[in-house]
Formats: C-alpha cells, sequence, structure tokens
C-alpha cells in the first residue's frame, strides 16, 4: 500500500499569481495561488529541489500565464507540494 506521502496527486488547473516565501532554513520556494478543476485547493508550493529545474525556471519567468496544466504533487501535512506538471493547453498567443 503506498502511503500518503508517496501518493501523487493529479490536478488539473492553472496558475493565477505566485509568491516567492521563505523556508525556515533560509531557502526560497515559490506559492502558487491555483485554480484547480473539482477541488477546493488553492496553492501549491515549489520547492527548488523537488522539482525539475525546467518547471522552477517556467515559473521564475511567468511563462505559465493562460496555460492549463495536470499538475503532479505530493502532499505533506496538509499542503501540496509541485513534483511535476504536463501543459495541457495554450491559450496565449506567445
Amino acid at each position: 500500500m503506498v502511503s500518503r506521502n508517496d501518493y501523487l496527486y493529479q490536478l488539473v488547473g492553472r496558475i493565477t499569481d505566485k509568491r516567492v516565501k521563505k523556508k525556515q532554513d533560509g531557502n526560497n520556494f515559490i506559492q502558487l495561488a491555483v485554480i484547480i478543476r473539482d477541488k477546493e485547493i488553492d496553492k501549491i508550493n515549489v520547492f527548488a529541489d523537488s522539482c525539475p529545474q525546467k518547471i522552477w525556471q517556467t515559473i521564475e519567468t511567468n511563462e505559465y500565464i493562460n496555460k492549463e496544466y495536470l499538475f503532479r504533487c505530493k502532499n505533506f501535512m496538509g499542503s501540496y507540494y509541485l513534483v511535476d506538471w504536463e501543459l495541457l493547453t495554450n491559450h496565449g498567443s506567445h
């Protein structure tokens, strides 16, 4: 049986905003404001050491605007954190 800490949640939605925050150890992480389909989840945390570097860079440069993703997340003590994503649609003109 897969433990809750190892389970990968698959959430479909969009990023509406981001905020850089600091962990207790002083390292930065990014908190994404999200709209998730059919779920009452409004935040996903992103840690540089827990997701692919390409995703971290996409978020840092705001290249996520007008795009819908399948977010693959883990849940730690009630907070979701991103481990990977897949672009589903791109509604922007860039």
